[in-house]
Order: structure tokens, then C-alpha cells, then sequence
């Protein structure tokens, strides 16, 4: 695993590594709750705890991403309305 960790990080950089471990995560634990029952059926109160906590994890994501994108938004908002403005008053000063 430290040799695949190393030539991911090397290739892609960090974020990709860490996205790379978080979904080797998720892919571990809804394959642990398929497995639950020794069947091969899946043990529904482990799978609708996965469920929930996914839908946690989402609910904050998409929360944090709302945020975050407004904020950049009416940042560069700002960098384009600056640079445009100034290119409008540099011709009309001339």
C-alpha cells in the first residue's frame, strides 16, 4: 500500500491521494455491510447506517460547497469586474 500511496502522490499530488483513500474507505465499508450476514444477505440495519452516515457526509458537503462557491463567485466577480473596468477607463480616458 505505501508503494501504490507514493506513486499516486507522485503522479497526481496530495488531493488525489487523499480522494483515492477516501473512496478505498467508503468502497471497504459498503462491502463489510453486504457482508455482514454469513448468507451472502445484507444485514439491513448495517446497510441503513451506511446509508444515513452517507447522506450525512453529502448534506455537509454540498453545505460547505454552497459556501465556498458564493464566496468565489463574487470574487472573481470582482477580479473580472476590476480588470474590465479598468480597460473601459484607460479607452475613455484616451
Amino acid at each position: 500500500m505505501a508503494t501504490l500511496k507514493g506513486f499516486v502522490r507522485s503522479r497526481f499530488g496530495k488531493v488525489y491521494t487523499v480522494a483515492m483513500m477516501a473512496l478505498v474507505m467508503c468502497m471497504m465499508a459498503v462491502g463489510s455491510a453486504f457482508a455482514a450476514e454469513g448468507d451472502g444477505t445484507p444485514d439491513t440495519t448495517t446497510v441503513g447506517a451506511i446509508t444515513s452516515a452517507f447522506a450525512d457526509v453529502k448534506a455537509t458537503a454540498l453545505a460547505a460547497l454552497a459556501a465556498i462557491a458564493t464566496i468565489a463567485i463574487l470574487l472573481f466577480a470582482g477580479i473580472y469586474a476590476w480588470r474590465y473596468g479598468k480597460k473601459v477607463f484607460s479607452i475613455i480616458a484616451k
